[in-house]
C-alpha cells in the first residue's frame, strides 16, 4: 500500500469516527450482567465436575464387571478342580481295596486267576492291551 501523497504544505487528516456513546449502565443492569456471567461460569464448572465423576463412575462399574467375570470364572474352575479331586480320592480309596483292585486289573489288563480262561468278545468294554 502506498501512502497518500500530500501536496507540499498541505496536511491530510484522517478522520476518526467518534465512538457512539451508549447509555450509561445502571447499577441494576450491571449486577444482572455480572450475575449472568457468574451463573454461566458456575454452570460450566458444574458440568465439568459432573462429567469427571460420571467418567469415574463408569470406570468403576466396568472394573467391577471385569472382577465379577473373573470371579465367576475362578469359581467354575474351582468347582471343576474340587470335583476332580473328589473323584481321584474315590479312586484312591477303591484302589486300596484288594477286591476292587483285582477286578480292575482283570478287566483292564485281562489278567486271569489260576486255571481261568479269558475270552475277548467284540463288544467288551475293556481296552485291548495289545493295541498301542
Amino acid at each position: 500500500m502506498q501512502k497518500p501523497q500530500a501536496a507540499p504544505g498541505k496536511i491530510i487528516q484522517l478522520k476518526k469516527q467518534p465512538r457512539q456513546q451508549s447509555a450509561p449502565i445502571t447499577p441494576a443492569a450491571y449486577m444482572r450482567k455480572v450475575h449472568r456471567r457468574r451463573f454461566w461460569a458456575l454452570t460450566a464448572i458444574l458440568a465439568l465436575v459432573l462429567c469427571f465423576f460420571g467418567l469415574k463412575l463408569h470406570q468403576a462399574h466396568a472394573s467391577q464387571a471385569q472382577v465379577q467375570n473373573h470371579l465367576s470364572t475362578s469359581r467354575s474352575k474351582l468347582t471343576a478342580v474340587q470335583n476332580k479331586n473328589t473323584n481321584l480320592k474315590n479312586q484312591v480309596k477303591q484302589l486300596n481295596d484288594p477286591d476292587y483292585l483285582a477286578k480292575y486289573i482283570r478287566e483292564k489288563y485281562y489278567f486271569s486267576k489260576p486255571g481261568e480262561i479269558i475270552f475277548s468278545l467284540p463288544g467288551d468294554k475293556g481296552s485291548d492291551v495289545t493295541k498301542k
